[in-house]
């Protein structure tokens, strides 16, 4: 007889499996996690990962198709790969272990990869609450920048929305980073970029400021603001932390980012709230660096 509070494992994986199948056919799953589930789940057809083809066997299975002297070709074969096998064998196992070796290797290359190319995303709404302060210090930076089209990406809807009212916006987007790339030159009076930092993967955090400088007119700005780690004041909820979110920033950090893409970097006081502040930093193309 089972134990009393013996979990039945067979039924909760039979009701997590009718849970999934519902909410897949409902459409509550993004199409990208699903297509990105099935190329990991269900690889090419015929390709096998490195791991099954790294063992090299150093003897293998004889046989004949001679009718009659098969039996004694076959013979015949088992005694060269035994008086050969001194050579043979050590020369399998070194190769093995040098394919273990690349394979290991080769997978701690993906995880970095992983890491770093993770594609940025739109986040779920995190800093809402703030949304009204953090909108009124971005739109305050963006007072005095040349006429033309500004390029907002990456905001929250509720964030979105007052930044979409600014006169001066020509278009909104939420559009991944690679919209910068898109630009022309020299194109864009302001590049805002609310709550973007810290949802970047660590090549895009390195090649958003020179992207924007690219697509800048003189005098051009690039306004961002991010939830300064430094300013971290209590333990932090996770439940109010955004998922795409990938790292705390610090103003100093930014700053760095700002000046090594040749942009001149002007500061503002971060948002007063607690447990985190919101830091605003401000980054002009100058005349210098058209």
């Amino acid at each position: 007889m089972a134990e009393q509070g013996a979990v039945d494992v067979t039924a909760l994986v039979a009701e997590i499996e009718t849970t999934v199948a519902r909410r897949r056919a409902a459409g509550e799953y993004p199409a990208e996690l699903l297509a990105q589930l099935h190329a990991e789940f269900s690889p090419e057809e015929g390709a096998e990962p490195p791991e099954t083809l790294a063992l090299i066997q150093s003897a293998r299975p004889l046989h004949s198709t001679k009718p009659v002297l098969g039996p004694a070709i076959v013979a015949a074969k088992k005694v060269v790969r035994r008086l050969l096998s001194w050579y043979v064998h050590p020369i399998a196992h070194d190769q093995t272990r040098f394919n273990d070796a690349i394979v290991r290797d080769l997978r701690g290359v993906e995880r970095r990869l992983a890491r770093l190319e993770t594609v940025s995303t739109p986040g779920s709404g995190w800093g809402t609450s703030l949304a009204s302060a953090r909108a009124q210090r971005l739109i305050a930076a963006l007072q005095g920048i040349p006429p033309g089209p500004v390029l907002i990406i990456g905001a929250d809807s509720a964030l979105r929305d007052k930044l979409g009212a600014l006169p001066l916006a020509q278009y909104a987007s939420t559009a991944p980073l690679e919209r910068l790339e898109l630009a022309p030159v020299n194109s864009l009076s302001a590049v805002v970029l609310p709550g973007l930092l810290a949802r970047l993967s660590a090549a895009e955090l390195v090649a958003v400021f020179p992207a924007a400088a690219r697509v800048l007119r003189t005098g051009g700005r690039v306004v961002c603001d991010f939830p300064d780690g430094a300013a971290v004041t209590a333990m932090i909820d996770p439940s109010a932390v955004d998922v795409a979110m990938q790292r705390w920033l610090s103003r100093e950090t930014v700053q760095l980012l700002i000046e090594a893409a040749s942009l001149t970097a002007t500061g503002a006081a971060p948002v007063d709230a607690t447990p985190v502040a919101w830091a605003t930093l401000v980054a002009e193309k100058t005349a210098a660096t058209a």
